[in-house]
């Protein structure tokens, strides 16, 4: 059966439809935003069995287990490497799978049948998927436990294109949902994670091996109030005492992965950086001439590891505004002394704060290090 998604009426519907035939072991063609991909419950070892039979699938060649969002990944590896769960928290959902090992304790994968392990862990890793494309996480949301997940072709063969192509390939398959051609027209990319939080690429995808280095950085953000005086001086002198540390550059920190960024509670965007704040950087050798203020939100916040405040009262507003944040939210100062904002004040203000600013990122350099 095809149903053309363009031309679907009640789309609740069509997703029911498509969780109960996969909770009675039916087969599934579902488009993602690569390609499309051939579903089946991952409670269904029978489903499993069809899908090898299907597709000639050779022995120790998993199958990856779609999920409903990055955080569901906890669920699987409660020890999963820091480099997981940040590539997860960038990428998800999107075209990235990753590959991880399977925890010796603990981990929804040991809820498996014993009949569906060898189609999803033989190795001792597991591959997980957050597909980008409404209908698959619409169904992902309703449905119990992971979808197996692979793409509709034969093995060695390229995927097919269409709910049509699909139709002619593979027959059998019980459902086929059209939705025309996929976003990127390729397959996920593949990365392999390992236990001491190492990468490596396993397959080139839809995300470019120059982006996935940029996702994989340790990202470190510094927030006062207006992002106009004490983070910016913070971003500024921690790209100069990060970059000593490491023996590069400051503009070559991307290489070695790292990513440091500066923010503010209040922040207008585009502000300039004060010019006592720029005169008293560049005493230290770098400057502010091409700061714009950003203000803090959801969206940076998801993507950084650290966040550095400027004082007490700063954090506790973060906190109460973004939750989420909440664990990987300090103090800039180590010793949990708060730097006040030097702003109206005098040039010697501006130092003094840019001398605290220095003495808690030389405190917390190992700290950030560390984090890649």
């Amino acid at each position: 059966m095809i149903i053309d998604l363009h031309k679907a009426e009640e789309p609740r519907d069509i997703v029911h439809r498509c969780v109960q035939a996969l909770a009675e072991g039916r087969l599934l063609a579902v488009p993602t935003e690569t390609v499309y991909g051939l579903a089946a419950s991952a409670l269904r070892p029978d489903a499993l069995e069809r899908i090898v039979q299907l597709k000639h699938r050779v022995p120790n060649s998993p199958f990856a287990l779609a999920i409903k969002d990055a955080d569901e990944l906890w669920d699987y590896c409660p020890d999963m490497p820091a480099m997981a769960w940040r590539l997860a928290r960038r990428a998800w959902p999107g075209p990235l799978t990753l590959v991880l090992p399977e925890p010796t304790q603990g981990g929804l994968s040991k809820t498996l049948p014993d009949a569906a392990r060898p189609w999803v862990c033989p190795n001792g890793t597991l591959g997980f998927r957050v597909p980008d494309h409404w209908v698959a996480l619409s169904i992902l949301r309703m449905t119990s436990g992971p979808l197996a997940l692979t793409s509709v072709n034969r093995s060695g063969e390229p995927p097919a294109a269409s709910g049509r192509e699909i139709a002619e390939l593979f027959p059998e398959i019980d459902v086929i949902l059209d939705d025309g051609p996929t976003r990127y027209v390729r397959a996920s990319t593949v990365v392999r994670v390992n236990g001491d939080g190492g990468w490596e690429l396993l397959r080139a995808g839809a995300i470019s091996e120059k982006s996935l280095r940029s996702l994989a950085a340790v990202a470190i953000l510094f927030v006062c109030a207006g992002n106009t005086c004490r983070s910016p001086m913070a971003e500024a002198l921690c790209r100069k005492l990060l970059a000593e540390r490491l023996g590069c550059a400051p503009q070559d920190l991307g290489e070695k992965g790292f990513v440091v960024l500066s923010a503010g509670l209040h922040a207008q965007p585009g502000g300039q950086a004060t010019s006592e704040a720029g005169a008293v950087v560049e005493e230290w050798g770098v400057n502010l001439r091409h700061h714009a203020a950003q203000p803090v939100n959801p969206s940076i916040l998801r993507y950084v590891d650290r966040i550095y405040v400027m004082t007490r009262a700063l954090k506790e507003a973060l906190i109460t505004s973004f939750p989420f944040a909440a664990d990987r939210t300090e103090l800039l100062s180590p010793d949990g002394a708060d730097i006040e904002d030097p702003y109206g004040g005098t040039i010697k203000d501006y130092r003094r704060c840019a001398c605290m600013i220095e003495k808690a990122i030389l405190g917390r350099l190992g700290q950030i290090s560390a984090s890649a």
